[in-house]
């Protein structure tokens, strides 16, 4: 009888271990979603006053298996699925020049009146604006993502719809990289949030993004920033703004001596012209 207790006890022991884990496993991790307020950008009058800027890439600095956000569970006032389980990021560590990403950071920029080329519309960029090169990239790098979701279900007939909606925010880190000197000369950091009310197929990924054009706004408003930008000497002459003055250039005697006797003055007649992307000699002729 005793070992008949004994063996009751072990399974009821086992039987209790298993349903701790289990809910330990199914445990939520709270994930609280802040409104982040939308600034307005700081007021420019002319883009040319500003150094040009493009973007170029975002990163997304995530560990593999990070609760991101959780999904909404209650069905009966807002008839989502599922019980309040979280969202993972599986993604790891992603870094890619991301057309939506770019289109967004173009179009938020451009409203606010900065001198942004790489316009993603146009189709025919060698005879655009990308022909010119831009003094500075702007990459961004989102470190932090927080969302609260509604997988929707379908009232009637209760099954799921595949649409969502919700409410998220992100953070991001921003980097300025100058194409002249080739190296990050500026960083700063914002944030964005957005409530996507109405349900869509893919709704998380539309909430990160609207999130993330958010943020975008906030660096546009972002003083730091426009006051780098303003303060930044065009690191090269933009013909389009040169006056139509004669240049003079003063008579000189040919040389009567070898190149190598005056190497020093020839270095200093030529310059080197700087574009970003590549550099060139330039150097006038009478």
């Amino acid at each position: 009888m005793s070992n008949a207790k004994s063996n009751a006890n072990k399974v009821f022991q086992l039987a209790a271990i298993g349903l701790l884990f289990l809910v330990i496993g199914c445990q939520t991790i709270s994930i609280n979603v802040e409104q982040v307020k939308t600034k307005t950008p700081v007021e420019i009058g002319d883009p040319s006053e500003l150094a040009s800027i493009k973007f170029d890439r975002v990163g997304i600095k995530i560990k593999r298996g990070t609760a991101i956000g959780s999904y909404d569970p209650n069905f009966l006032i807002n008839f989502c699925v599922g019980l309040g389980d979280n969202i993972f990021w599986n993604q790891g560590r992603v870094l890619a020049r991301n057309i939506e990403f770019a289109d967004l950071f173009f179009n938020e920029m451009k409203a606010a009146n900065f001198n942004i080329i790489g316009d993603p519309d146009k189709l025919f960029k060698g005879v655009t604006d990308d022909r010119r090169s831009a003094n500075y990239l702007i990459g961004g790098q989102l470190d932090e993502i927080k969302l609260n979701v509604c997988d929707e279900q379908d009232m009637l007939s209760g099954y799921p719809r595949n649409t969502q909606r919700g409410e998220g925010s992100v953070r991001v880190r921003w980097q300025v990289f100058s194409t002249i000197n080739r190296k990050v000369v500026f960083e700063t950091t914002t944030e964005g949030f957005t409530a996507l009310k109405n349900g869509v197929p893919g709704g998380e990924l539309v909430i990160i993004h609207d999130a993330f054009a958010n943020s975008v706004v906030n660096l546009a408003a972002d003083e730091k920033f426009v006051a780098f930008l303003k303060d930044q000497e065009p690191a090269v002459t933009d013909i389009r703004n040169v006056s139509e003055k004669p240049l003079l250039i003063p008579r000189y005697p040919p040389r009567k001596t070898s190149i190598t006797d005056t190497i020093d003055q020839t270095r200093l007649s030529v310059v080197t012209v700087e574009t970003g992307m590549g550099h060139g000699s330039g150097f006038f002729i009478t």
